[in-house]
């Protein structure tokens, strides 16, 4: 049956739909500029990337503020029904919670990464491994995520490819 609980929680969601879809938008114009900003990247007089600097920090933000968003409005929405909810919905919102945040913990590892590598400061683990048992490792992360979204997922390698000198997590 639907409860006010329910209300509750779908207004939550119609309330953030805005922040999702802000995050599309400025992933694909990021996708379709890449070009044009690569070519802005080389620095200018002033020693300073100019609008590669502006356009990466913009779409820094709007990607950072998206789970920052969503933590807060289910950390909300938490404290306003903790007495309403049952076991089983409190479980649900703090596992989306902590998915959105480890989330932006890795935008931020990824906005870091891209800082370092700008500074000439960028540092790789290498080691010798199999690019198909990373391969393997990174569809197995992510399996349980796609198997709820019923999202089937295939990999296909070649057995031929030796070990290299590679960072397996960047690679990941």
């Amino acid at each position: 049956a639907f409860r006010l609980e329910h209300r509750d929680i779908g207004q939550l969601f119609a309330e953030n739909v805005a922040s999702v879809l802000d995050r599309a938008i400025v992933m694909d114009r990021l996708r379709r500029a890449t070009s044009a900003v690569a070519a802005a990247a080389l620095p200018g007089p002033d020693g300073h990337g100019g609008a590669f600097h502006d356009s990466f920090l913009g779409a820094a933000a709007a990607e950072l503020k998206s789970p920052l968003t969503a933590i807060v409005a289910y950390s909300e929405v938490l404290d306003q029904n903790d007495r309403k909810m049952t076991p089983s919905m409190r479980a649900e919102f703090t596992v989306r919670l902590r998915s959105e945040a480890q989330r932006m913990m890795a935008l931020v590892d990824d906005v870091l990464d891209l800082v370092r590598l700008d500074l000439g400061r960028y540092v790789l683990e290498l080691r010798v491994t199999n690019v198909n048992d990373v391969a393997r490792g990174a569809i197995e992360a992510v399996r349980a995520q796609a198997d709820a979204k019923q999202i089937e997922l295939e990999l296909s390698v070649d057995r031929r490819v030796p070990n290299q000198h590679l960072d397996p997590a960047k690679v990941r």
